[in-house]
C-alpha cells in the first residue's frame, strides 16, 4: 500500500464507492434480481455480503450477485470509453477481503493491482476499436481479459507467492469468456449483455483459491 501514489489511492477509493453504488442501482433490475436469487439459493458459509440485501453467503456467490447487479444498468466506470472493469475486479477483492477480515488498505491495494493488470491486458490484446473525434469506432473486445482483474485482486488479498499467482492467472485464462462483444451490437438485448460480470468475479476468486491449494494453470497464459 505504501508504494501506491496518492492519486492512485484516491482513484481506487472512488472506484470502490462508485461500483458499490452501481450495484445498489441494479438491485431491482431483472439481471440483479435473478442473479441474487440464484446466488442465495446456493447457501454456503456466511463469508460475504450481498449489497442492498444484507444476506451473507459464500464469497463466490456474493461476488457473483454483486458484480451482476453493478453491471445491470451499464453505468460503471468506463475505461477508454469502451470497457467496464470495476465490477469484476472490486467485488472479487471485496468478497475475499470480507471473508478474511482484510484491512481497508489491503482492499485498496488489491483493487489497484487488479485494475492495473486487467487494463494493461485489455489495451495490449483486446482493443479492436479506435477513438475518432471523441467517439469509439470499431468493436472493443472487452470480454476475455476482465476475469484477470478479479484474479489479480484476489491474489493480492490472499498475498499469494509468485508461483501461485502464475497458476491463478493460468487458470483464470481458461475461465475467461469468449470475445463476443459484437453480439451486443445487434437488436437482441439479453440479460447476459456482452459479458457476464458476475461469472468473471466468481472466476477470479475460484482461480485464486484453487492456485492457493496447488492447482496448476496453463503456463502459456
Amino acid at each position: 500500500f505504501e508504494d501506491l501514489p496518492p492519486e492512485v489511492i484516491h482513484q481506487a477509493k472512488l472506484l470502490i464507492l462508485d461500483v458499490m453504488g452501481c450495484a445498489i442501482s441494479g438491485y431491482s433490475h431483472d439481471r440483479g434480481m435473478i442473479s441474487r436469487e440464484v446466488a442465495k439459493g446456493f447457501g454456503g458459509n456466511p463469508e460475504a455480503t450481498i449489497l442492498g440485501d444484507g444476506k451473507r453467503t459464500s464469497c463466490i456467490c456474493a461476488a457473483y450477485a454483486n458484480a451482476n447487479m453493478a453491471s445491470a444498468l451499464d453505468n460503471e466506470e468506463t475505461f477508454f470509453n469502451a470497457a467496464h472493469f470495476s465490477s469484476n475486479t472490486v467485488f472479487s477483492a471485496l468478497a475475499l477481503a470480507e471473508r478474511d477480515n482484510a484491512s481497508g488498505k489491503e482492499l485498496i491495494k488489491a483493487v489497484a493491482v487488479g485494475y492495473e493488470v486487467v487494463a494493461r491486458l485489455w489495451v495490449s490484446t483486446g482493443y479492436a476499436g479506435e477513438i475518432v473525434e471523441g467517439k469509439v469506432v470499431g468493436t472493443p473486445l472487452v470480454g476475455w481479459p476482465a476475469t484477470m482483474g478479479g484474479v489479480a485482486a484476489a491474489c493480492s488479498i490472499l498475498e499469494l507467492g509468485e508461483s501461485e499467482v502464475f497458476n491463478a492467472l493460468g487458470i483464470g485464462g481458461h475461465y475467461s469468456p469468449l470475445p463476443s462483444t459484437h453480439l451486443w451490437r445487434s437488436q437482441e438485448l439479453p440479460l447476459i449483455k456482452y459479458t457476464d460480470n458476475g461469472w468473471m468475479a466468481l472466476g477470479g476468486i475460484m482461480a485464486t483459491l484453487l492456485a492457493n491449494k496447488g492447482y496448476t494453470g496453463h503456463s502459456g497464459i
